[in-house]
């Protein structure tokens, strides 16, 4: 029994004093601290193992071992041949795969489904009329880049415009009436009439101008309100289009750092993330321009359209109150004017309610669309707002990052457990094994969770799980060895770099998920219909009915001031009829 157990102590001396003087040797040929001591030790476990053979209690625990050092042997954290290892191939496949992710992401339209996927005409009318396509029915749906879709719903206020045209005919041929009737020169009727038939016709036109002074100023309060809705619609676009290009240079920035820890240590790729990183920033570039020049168009046709209804409904206030003095007054020559100007802004006012009713529509449209687009984003053609690719693709590419992303996770974590084992194995830990947060799922859809198992550490931990087996810079290589402190300060630099570079890339995913699923476009569409759709609708289908009734009552007021100015011309010119035959005939 002694002598087996001196046996025992023996040999752990003599494979002792064989590594201490293998290592002494290898340390002075390398000149000191070398980042090859950590393959130099490892080796050196594996190969004085046959020594400890007697303390290990099974076969099993000693093949556990052998490869847990196996796995330590092969990590080599040199600068210059960072790029060889194994662990950071993975990495350099993972950045590779990524880089191929966002030159697809940059390469692809806005909203844009390609491929082998069938575009979907979205809130199609069959209904509808296209002028600029010989009159035909368009059936190609929402499209504002299309000036077949602006023809077919601006032609939707054709009853507007056609009520107008006739107007104005009608305006016409009275006036022609009116130049024949006094270059005929035909006697003027003597006829007598009683005092109503002259009362009636201002009675009535001064309660058609109350009721068109109503609507004037019912039209002035909704034009406040519609124009505050549309306002609301361009900041939910360009709060949006904020937010996507935020996190593409929030993305680009990570990119960017990313690519300086690989640039520092030689691993190939870092070049293809500096061109992802400028080719991601010229599309922030790209969209913010696309979303400006919209809303500068938005605002162009927005502004014309509410100074053209401000100008005619003071000119048409303006017109009523004069009308109505001209009317009670009597002012022949002034009233004509008015009457000739109420006819054509009368006119104009159609033409305003044509226009809005096919405002109105496009503003339906635009729900529908937007709604049909909620329902199925991967067949839509909207092009005009966020970038987005559609589902599938992206979700392909996600997949690809986040499997390699998370075999990088799984080889750091690996390494960190053999460390941890080697420690117990040799008396030099506590015996607990942390394991690094693997947020990626398995196979076949590689899951990302937000959530870390519990008992686990994220990977930005890294350099705390390995600081007690960091050699520090005071202590000699046999004092780090004998204290279990097999990795380099050097090499401990270089994890922790590469851990922080690793956990902002893990930080991009979600991110990256949300560009590439549609989730900013989605979001905000879905707030724009469920926040915006129905008020901008109801203010304007307040508009056009409200200029509707002005339309109605402003033509009739128009009619009735024609016939107003012609009884009080008749009214005027039966007194001098009747002071002609009270002054027995003499001329007046």
């Amino acid at each position: 029994m002694g002598s087996d157990s001196m046996s025992r102590e023996t040999r752990k001396y003599r494979a002792l004093e064989n590594f201490t003087n293998l290592f002494w040797t290898c340390t002075s040929k390398m000149y000191g601290r070398s980042p090859l001591l950590v393959n130099v030790v490892a080796a050196v476990f594996l190969l004085q193992l046959s020594a400890f053979t007697t303390t290990v209690e099974s076969a099993s625990a000693r093949g556990e071992v052998i490869l847990a050092l196996k796995r330590i042997a092969v990590i080599e954290f040199s600068g210059s041949n960072v790029a060889q290892n194994s662990l950071l191939n993975h990495t350099q496949i993972a950045a590779y795969d990524f880089e191929q992710h966002l030159v697809n992401y940059h390469e692809r339209r806005q909203l844009q489904v390609t491929g082998l996927f069938t575009n979907k005409p979205l809130a199609v009318r069959s209904d509808r009329i296209d002028p600029t396509n010989k009159f035909r029915r368009y059936r190609d749906g929402y499209d504002v880049t299309s000036k077949n879709y602006w023809g077919s719903v601006v032609f939707t206020g054709v009853y507007g415009y056609g009520v107008a045209a006739a107007w104005l005919l009608l305006g016409l041929a009275l006036a022609l009436l009116a130049c024949f009737r006094r270059c005929s020169r035909r006697p003027r009727s003597n006829k007598h009439h009683p005092s109503n038939y002259y009362l009636v016709p201002k009675l009535v036109v001064l309660l058609l101008s109350f009721i068109a002074i109503a609507c004037i100023a019912t039209l002035f309060a909704l034009n406040h309100q519609t124009f505050s809705q549309t306002d609301k619609v361009k900041s939910t676009v360009l709060r949006a289009a904020i937010v996507a290009t935020d996190t593409i240079h929030t993305v680009t920035s990570t990119l960017g750092r990313v690519q300086d820890v690989l640039e520092k240590y030689n691993i190939p790729g870092w070049k293809a993330l500096n061109s992802t990183e400028a080719k991601l920033n010229t599309q922030a570039d790209l969209v913010v321009d696309k979303i400006n020049n919209n809303l500068r168009k938005f605002n162009r046709l927005i502004d014309a359209v509410k100074i053209s209804l401000i100008l005619v409904l003071s000119l048409s206030l303006v017109l009523v109150i004069g009308g109505l003095l001209a009317a009670f007054l009597g002012w022949s020559r002034i009233f004509f004017v008015f009457i000739m100007l109420g006819w054509i802004l009368t006119a104009c006012v159609w033409v305003m309610f044509g226009l809005l009713f096919a405002s109105k529509n496009v503003a339906s449209d635009t729900c529908l669309a937007l709604n049909e687009f909620l329902q199925a984003p991967a067949n839509t053609t909207l092009d005009e707002f966020l970038p987005c690719v559609d589902a599938e693709t992206s979700n392909a590419a996600l997949i690809s990052v986040r499997e390699n992303v998370g075999d990088v996770i799984e080889l750091a974590n690996s390494t960190v457990v053999t460390i941890q084992r080697a420690s117990n194995f040799f008396g030099r830990g506590n015996g607990e094994l942390l394991t690094l947060c693997n947020p990626i799922g398995g196979p076949p859809d590689y899951l990302y969770s937000e959530t870390c198992p519990e008992g686990t550490l994220p990977i930005s931990q890294l350099p705390a799980v390995l600081a007690p087996y960091v050699c520090m810079e005071n202590m000699s290589n046999f004092d780090c060895f004998t204290d279990g402190r097999w990795v380099s300060s050097e090499n401990n630099s270089t994890l922790y770099e590469l851990s922080q570079g690793a956990d902002d890339l893990l930080g991009t995913i979600p991110m990256l998920s949300r560009l590439a699923n549609c989730s900013i476009v989605f979001d905000t569409f879905n707030n724009f219909v469920n926040q915006r759709c129905r008020p901008l609708n109801r203010a304007l289908r307040s508009m056009w009915i409200s200029i509707l009734l002005l339309s109605i009552f402003f033509t009739l007021l128009t009619a009735l001031w024609a016939v107003t100015n012609y009884r009080n011309k008749h009214q005027r010119h039966m007194n001098k009829v009747e002071q002609y035959m009270a002054t027995k005939g003499r001329p007046i």
